[in-house]
């Protein structure tokens, strides 16, 4: 058995609205049957059509360090003459990883399911046998640890905010960050707005020289200490051959470092590893 209810959808719902159903069967004594409740709730989303904004980014797969990266942004449905604006990041995923920090979600918090108002009171309750269910228990959570979805950063630092940049007629715009010596993964995260809708679109590029170099060095050292340096260098998008390895000073503190070989040999996707000895003379940076 079943039965359909029309419903008319009105403009005052919003992003959507809660249909609940409730179903009462009374107890048969002939059946042994004891009266029961059962409660249904689904959620209705409203298509919010042209009031969710289709942005898109045209990324590169890579970008070089110490490079001009340009992120165009385009909104495909905007009103003819109508003016919208856009907000590009481009953060570090590790700085990301620390938090666990999701891209923004306009359509999500404007268009988004909401919570359920509502509790239900009658004493019909007091019907339903309880003697085989479980009594509820009340339960409150205490601090948890934080996921984190990779490592956190351990090269420089990479963190850029455009502020709002208005589109143009064709709902397009172009930003660029002058991007640092800086080896890892970026995320750009893109919001537009309008005065009729928001979107949103994230997306990550690689940013890495082709050949990356990793010193793992003391943090200090005192005169007379002496220590290692040791040099990851991974061919991770050059061909194979020699490549020439240049280490060079700079600050005013006496540092002593052992020659290191003028080149070496990498393989395609080669990684070499080199351990150097330095020792520091005088103070200084």
């Amino acid at each position: 058995e079943g039965g359909e209810v029309e419903i008319p959808i009105g403009a005052d719902w919003g992003a959507g609205a809660y249909v609940t159903a409730t179903l009462y069967r009374p107890g048969e004594a002939v059946d042994s049957r004891m009266p029961s409740r059962a409660i249904g709730v689904k959620w209705l989303a409203i298509d919010p059509a042209d009031r969710a904004l289709d942005v898109s980014l045209d990324l590169p797969d890579m970008a070089t360090p110490r490079d001009r990266l340009t992120i165009p942004v385009s909104v495909a449905n905007l009103t003819a003459g109508e003016r919208a604006y856009v907000t590009v990041a481009a953060v570090d995923v590790g700085i990301l990883n620390l938090t666990n920090y999701s891209a923004p979600d306009p359509q999500d918090w404007y268009f988004g399911q909401r919570a359920l108002g509502l509790e239900i009171r009658d004493l019909y309750g007091r019907l339903i046998d309880g003697s085989l269910g479980a009594a509820g228990r009340l339960r409150s959570g205490g601090d948890g640890g934080i996921l984190m979805q990779g490592s956190p950063p351990t090269e420089r630092l990479l963190a850029f905010f455009s502020g709002p940049v208005e589109l143009d007629a064709e709902g397009r715009a172009e930003i660029a960050f002058d991007l640092p010596e800086f080896n890892g993964t970026a995320r750009i995260m893109a919001v537009a707005w309008s005065k009729e809708g928001v979107g949103q679109a994230s997306g990550d590029v690689i940013v890495r020289d082709p050949v990356v170099v990793t010193a793992s060095a003391p943090r200090f050292l005192a005169p007379g200490d002496r220590a290692f340096l040791r040099l990851d260098i991974a061919n991770t998008d050059g061909p194979a051959g020699d490549y020439r390895l240049d280490i060079r000073r700079e600050g005013a503190a006496g540092i002593d470092i052992a020659d290191a070989p003028g080149s070496l040999w990498l393989g395609q996707d080669g990684t070499e590893t080199l351990t150097l000895p330095l020792g520091a003379t005088s103070t200084g940076e």
